[in-house]
């Protein structure tokens, strides 16, 4: 079982998701595990690292590019940059992620497959119950691995997962 322990509004400014893409399919068995560690194996962060204009040294996932179904979606694994780097390593590729407010969830648990699977829903109740809204024109969800509260576990052995939202007030009705 995992917890949303807190979170926070940013403003974020335009960013570039730069790394591998992979298309997922929503059926069966998730790709995704297997490839973070294809990517690792390879050395994609090493080269990532290497690039000018690094937003910070957190490695992400960024969910993107899906129709309304949800029923494949593309996703990559990499880092975020302030400005689209003038060479991409090769094998990337490069995602702009609009400008706007984001709400980070940090969501703590024992279990990362499980801190995952539920970041989602967790930080999606906090955004109605601070009066935003998913923002429809921002279509993007960002997993950040943050060293070393996501990497290396507390006492109790819990690790910190952030999860990122695009958020817009909510409109009256």
């Amino acid at each position: 079982m995992s917890e949303l322990i807190d979170y926070k509004l940013i403003d974020q400014p335009r960013l570039f998701a730069v790394g591998a893409q992979v298309h997922v399919v929503n059926q069966g068995d998730n790709p995704l595990p297997a490839e973070w560690e294809r990517q690792f194996a390879a050395g994609l962060f090493g080269r990532l690292e290497a690039l000018p204009g690094a937003y910070s040294p957190d490695y992400v996932g960024v969910i993107h590019s899906w129709p309304g179904d949800m029923s494949c979606f593309d996703y990559t694994i990499g880092m975020l940059f302030t400005e689209l780097p003038e060479e991409l390593p090769e094998g990337c590729t490069a995602v702009e992620l609009s400008e706007g407010r984001v709400m980070c969830g940090y969501v703590r648990g024992h279990d990362a497959s499980y801190v995952i699977a539920e970041a989602h829903d967790l930080v999606v109740a906090r955004v109605d119950r601070a009066g935003y809204e998913f923002d429809l024109d921002r279509l993007f969800l960002i997993e950040g691995y943050n060293c070393p509260h996501f990497t290396t576990p507390d006492e109790q052995g819990r690790i910190v997962f952030d999860y990122y939202v695009p958020v817009k007030k909510k409109q009256a009705r």
